[in-house]
């Protein structure tokens, strides 16, 4: 089983300069050759962050693959309607981060068993006034007894007033969580890592990932590698597996890691082999 995860911000356009739309669609091109060339198996997964919700990338992809996501084509959440409130049946795609709307997607073959949980079965960062928190940034899959978590961890808390430490809302999410995922991948935005003049917030959100990992037994795949390209490289992408659950539930192990230096985002694409044994 190969796991992939990759966040297209460059893609997407929401770099230090935006990116005309002749020029996304060039590097959408690219993306999906990307994918071609790693030449995804029935159960293999591509997670992708930060992909583009305005326009034709549904079309060329679908032609091959799925895309698993909580979204239609039309921008609407569609998932388990039955299962919430009439309410929230129309939920939008919107990121405040960003003037470009975005989501979390995953990407698997025609023949994948990977399926999408029910969204009111997954982990749930709750609400705040009338509309789901990070819906748009996140997918929960299940394969033979594994749980998979897709996320990409805004910086910015939900709540106007708290400093910058979106990983506490996973920790909190978790918290109230009926079942943990066994591998968490994307970008979190957070890691065991130091940086230059490093302020308050990136302190307590660095100890809040650490407390987190330690809490729920997780192991980061990929250690110690840098995964962006940013002038001064990060670690924010992770890979994080259970071991324990992942060994006893499923029988497998994770390979040698690989970091693919590919410059089509300021992010690198991270690929992590899961071996059955």
């Amino acid at each position: 089983m190969k796991i992939i995860t990759w966040n297209v911000n460059r893609f997407n356009g929401t770099s230090q300069c935006d990116i005309w739309m002749e020029a996304r669609k060039r590097y959408l091109k690219e993306v999906y050759k990307y994918i071609e060339e790693q030449q995804i198996g029935k159960d293999d997964i591509v997670l992708l962050q930060e992909v583009p919700s305005d326009m034709e990338w549904q079309d060329v992809i679908k032609e091959n693959y799925e895309i698993l996501s909580w979204y239609d084509d039309n921008e609407k959440f569609i998932h388990d309607k039955s299962d919430i409130d009439k309410s929230d049946i129309d939920i939008t795609i919107e990121n405040r981060n960003s003037r470009f709307r975005s989501q979390t997607i995953a990407i698997v073959s025609k023949e994948s068993n990977w399926e999408l949980k029910k969204f009111n079965e997954a982990i749930n960062f709750e609400k705040e006034g009338d509309k789901f928190n990070y819906v748009n940034k996140y997918v929960q899959l299940i394969y033979e007894k594994i749980e998979l978590l897709g996320i990409h961890m805004p910086v910015r808390n939900t709540v106007k007033d708290k400093p910058d430490l979106g990983i506490e809302d996973l920790v909190n999410a978790f918290n109230n969580a009926n079942c943990i995922p066994h591998i968490i991948m994307g970008d979190l935005n957070a890691g065991d890592y130091e940086k230059e003049d490093e302020c308050r917030d990136f302190q307590e959100n660095r100890n809040n990932y650490n407390e987190f990992v330690k809490k729920y037994g997780y192991e980061d795949a990929i250690k110690n590698v840098k995964t962006t390209n940013y002038h001064t490289p990060t670690e924010i992408d992770h890979v994080l597996i259970k071991k324990d659950s992942i060994y006893k539930d499923s029988s497998y192990i994770p390979e040698m890691q690989k970091v693919d230096y590919k410059e089509l985002s300021d992010h690198y694409p991270i690929i992590v082999n899961m071996k059955k044994y």
